[in-house]
Formats: structure tokens, sequence, C-alpha cells
């Protein structure tokens, strides 16, 4: 190789050094910050937001990061995203009720569901959901007599390490009652419920059979698949995500006949609305659990006085930012509490102490809290 090239590459090599390092820096930084608060979970969760602020302040200030040419805005922090790769908890302290946890975390401005390590946490966060998965599937408005979209959510699903109950294993769930759950998110709730799971992915599947023509002696077939999907919190019957996909597929030859051209369809478009459908959940969830999320919680066996003393008690506590009270029956009371995702988790125990009204706990859910003032008899 001539020499003078030779010395080129070797300082071009050596001036690449702190650029690499500096993409590194870009990909991945470790921070070493604190959280406070009431309880030792809630700090290292506060300990952890703090440490996605610095991490990704850090390369906000720089002007050479750049995502769609266009630089990082300040948005980054009222939009806070799991960019916690990993973390461990070096040092906790509490002093008369306040609890301080210091943590080593490691942020990344990669995107969260392109990294299993930030998934996994964020799925411990959110307690491990169970999934189930039920579609409606149609070839020209005829059942199709074995699923293929059910079983490729629930393989996908379990790829990608999330916990999936099988609901046709399910013994007393009706196939009516799987078919209308479709069209009514509170039905789907209730099936969902009934066989444990946090989250039912319901759809609609169909594939519509168009004309066959024959190209050089083949008899080619064409096909227009149509995939619509939802994923419901089965606690509250709130709709996380809905995505809709269409697929055109064609084809025939060596023994595949419009039935499987169609099933094709399907599958293509099954696969499509999946990857879109669960980047919306991991959205959701990322919200809920770095930023604020809505707890629905009812009242039971409260006059107005109890109302108004439950709801200023409510929003005494740390990390309720606000609460809506949503409708009144009678004697019982429907509200939301908007509430930091790090103050989610001791929620229901610190309404259950709260000084001012004797309480009993009815019901708990992930994101839904019923709760009745105990009566003197």
């Amino acid at each position: 190789m001539n020499r003078r090239i030779m010395i080129v590459l070797m300082f071009a090599a050596f001036l690449a050094l702190p650029f690499a390092d500096a993409l590194g820096q870009f990909s991945q930084r470790k921070v070493i910050v604190e959280g406070e608060s009431t309880n030792s979970k809630e700090a290292i969760k506060k300990a952890l937001r703090t440490a996605v602020e610095q991490g990704v302040g850090v390369l906000v200030d720089s002007e050479t990061l750049v995502e769609n040419n266009e630089l990082i805005s300040d948005k980054i922090y009222t939009e806070v995203r799991g960019y916690v790769t990993s973390y461990k908890v070096l040092e906790e302290t509490e002093e008369e009720g306040l609890f301080t946890a210091k943590i080593e975390a490691y942020v990344s401005l990669a995107n969260l569901r392109k990294s299993l390590k930030g998934l996994k946490i964020l799925i411990e966060e959110k307690e491990y959901p169970r999934f189930a998965v039920n579609f409606n599937e149609y070839i020209d408005g005829a059942d199709l007599p074995s699923p293929e979209l059910r079983p490729l959510f629930e393989k996908k699903l379990k790829a990608d390490k999330f916990e999936v109950i099988d609901i046709k294993q399910l013994e007393k769930i009706k196939e009516r009652d799987a078919a209308l759950s479709y069209e009514d998110p509170i039905q789907a709730a209730a099936l969902g419920r009934r066989i444990g799971v946090e989250v039912l992915i319901i759809g609609e599947a169909s594939a519509e059979l168009g004309d066959a023509r024959t190209v050089h002696g083949i008899k080619v077939y064409s096909v227009q698949a149509h995939v619509t999907v939802k994923a419901i919190k089965t606690d509250t019957a709130e709709i996380i995500a809905v995505e809709k996909v269409d697929e055109s597929n064609s084809g025939g030859g060596a023994g595949r006949g419009e039935i499987a051209i169609a099933r094709e369809a399907l599958r293509k478009a099954g696969d499509k609305a999946y990857k879109k459908l669960t980047r919306k959940i991991i959205d959701a969830w990322q919200t809920e659990v770095y930023n604020v999320t809505k707890y629905q919680i009812i009242l039971q066996n409260a006059d107005d006085e109890d109302r108004e003393t439950f709801i200023r008690n409510l929003k005494g506590i740390s990390g309720v930012e606000k609460v809506i009270e949503r409708a009144v029956v009678e004697d019982t009371v429907m509200m939301d509490a908007l509430v930091l995702g790090s103050a989610k988790a001791g929620l229901a125990k610190k309404i259950l102490a709260m000084e001012d009204l004797p309480l009993e706990l009815k019901d708990k859910q992930p994101n839904r809290l019923k709760v009745a003032i105990i009566m003197d008899e």
C-alpha cells in the first residue's frame, strides 16, 4: 500500500476515536442520582425519573445530536419515556419517614421497544400484565374454520416475553361471549377479568376474494385483507390502542388455491397490525410509568361531607396531580385521580390509611380501586 495513503488512513482512524466515543455517549450514558419519597420504592422511581431527565438533558445540550434532521427539543422533559436500560441501587437511607435512594442508571436515547432490558424494566413496573387474544375471522363473510391471527398474535407476544393466556383453552368462555366482545369494550373487559388477564387484545379480520385470472397458464387469485385490532385494559374497560391495516395479496399455482392466498394476506396484515399495536401499547405504558396515569376510584357509602373530605385527603397524597369527579349516584362517587407513575404503586395503601375516614377495601385492580366508608352499626 502507498505509504502516503497509509498515513492518511491512520490519521483518519485517530480522528475517529473521540467521535466514536461521542457516539457511544449518545447511545447510552451512566448517571448517578438520588430520589426522595415517603417509601423506598417510590424513592427509587423518582430517582429513575431524575436519571432520565439528567441523562437526556446532557444529550439535548449537544448541538450535534440530530433526530430526523431536527434537534431534540425541551419537550422531552414533559414527555419522559422509558430511557433507562438498567440500574442498580447504590444506597438507601431513611430519616423521620423520608426515604432517599441513590442509584446508578444507564440512560439511552434508543427507543425503549428496541431495548430488551428497557422493556423488561417496563413490564416489571407494570407488574407483569397478562394478555389474552381473540379474533373474529372471515373469508368472504364465512367464518374461518381454523384461526389464523389469534395464534399469530399469541406466538409474537410470547416471543416478545409477554405472558399469554390461551383463551380457547378455558372451557368457561363461551364462543358467543368471545365473538361479541369485539363490539363492546365493557363486555370485553368483563371477559378479560373472567379469565384473569390485564390486557385483552380483540380483533376482526376479513379477506375478500377478487376475480381469478390466468397468467401463463397459472390461475392467479387476488385478495383484499382487512384487520382491525384493539387492546383493552380489563380493569377499567379503557381502550389502550387501536390499529387498522389493509393488505392486498395475489398468487396461485403450485397447489396454492384462493383460501391459501387469503390466509397469507391475513397473516401479512396481522403482522403489520401486531407491530403497530404493540408499539402503541408500549408507548401508553411508558407514559403511565414515567409520567402521569389515570387511576379510577369508586367511593361507596359517602354523603356530601364524606365526599369532600375524601377528595381533599386524596389531593393531599404525594404524587396525586389532580382529582376529577366523574359521577355521583346516590351514596356512590366515581372519580379519576391523575397520578405520577412513581406514586401509583402505594396509592391504595395511602387511601385506606386516611385518618379522617374509616375505609374498607372492596376491590383492587392495577388501575382501579373500590373502597367503602365503614358504617356505624
